[in-house]
């Protein structure tokens, strides 16, 4: 059944907003999650590297320091961005809900499909931060 049977253009295309909205939404969980890990294990992300310019035991101290109060800020950034993308699927899911009173089996189906797509990309994404984990364990074990 083709969905302009039933809506017009800007509300399949807020549907379509939606869709990417909440796609957007698990990847910014699946980054915190993975930052937080990151955080709890004490494991430094690639793109958080700081290096100072004389290695000994003050500037080491004080990278590993700017490094954590890196990572924490981006933590907090990435939870900015998710209570961002919070509130605008919250407006934009009134907005459709609105425009689709007149069939609202239809929104229904669109939903659910949307929510196997998020769950299959955020398994995708899971599976990636894994064996990014195993790999920078492995890392830090051989260095040990």
């Amino acid at each position: 059944m083709d969905s302009s049977q039933f809506y017009n253009r800007k509300t399949i295309h807020s549907i379509i907003n939606y869709k990417k909205l909440k796609i957007k939404r698990v990847e910014t969980v699946q980054d915190v999650l993975f930052l937080q890990n990151c955080l709890r294990n004490s494991i430094t992300p690639n793109f958080i590297k700081v290096r100072p310019a004389v290695k000994n035991t003050n500037s080491l101290r004080a990278s590993k320091n700017a490094e954590e109060i890196w990572l924490k800020l981006e933590i907090k950034s990435k939870f900015k961005k998710l209570d961002d993308l919070n509130c605008s699927l919250y407006n934009l899911y009134q907005d459709i809900s609105l425009m689709v009173s007149n069939n609202p089996r239809y929104w229904f189906n669109e939903l659910q499909r949307i929510e196997e797509v998020c769950c299959h990309k955020k398994y995708l994404k899971k599976e990636k931060k894994r064996k990014k984990k195993k790999k920078i364990k492995k890392e830090i074990s051989q260095s040990t």
